[in-house]
């Protein structure tokens, strides 16, 4: 139990997307869970499907991970990518940071524009709906 979190949207009830907010056994803090007003079970690790508030989960993510992750370390790591200076290093070298905390933050939010108001990125799009799950 607890080993994956799941961010969910769905549209008239069918499931459009579906990803791992976190690599397995991660769980983020107390603080991650109370701030999104999520009643989840932490003896077993569990949140059955939840209807989250987009704009305040993406936030209470970067929260967590500003709390859990060097972000000078980050950076750092991000400038030497940079400098190589050699498109298929830089290409291959961005593409396995997906599986960072970090890179999975970015990546997911790049997934989830497909999603949001043309009018304000801030909202999914009329009719879809995005929930939070843990099993």
């Amino acid at each position: 139990m607890g080993e994956k979190h799941y961010i969910i949207i769905e549209k008239e009830g069918e499931v459009v997307f579906r990803e791992a907010l976190f690599e397995s056994g991660i769980f983020a803090d107390i603080k991650f869970y109370k701030n999104l007003k999520l009643n989840i079970n932490f003896s077993k690790k569990f949140l059955e499907k939840t209807e989250v508030d987009f704009k305040r989960l993406l936030l209470e993510w970067w929260y967590f991970l500003a709390r859990a992750v060097d972000l000078n370390k980050e950076k750092s790591k991000f400038e030497q990518l940079f400098s190589l200076k050699r498109e298929n290093l830089l290409l291959g070298s961005l593409y396995f940071e997906k599986y960072t905390p970090l890179g999975r933050y970015f990546f997911i939010l790049n997934e989830l524009q497909k999603f949001t108001s043309s009018v304000d990125y801030r909202r999914l799009e009329d009719g879809y709906k995005i929930y939070l799950q843990v099993l």
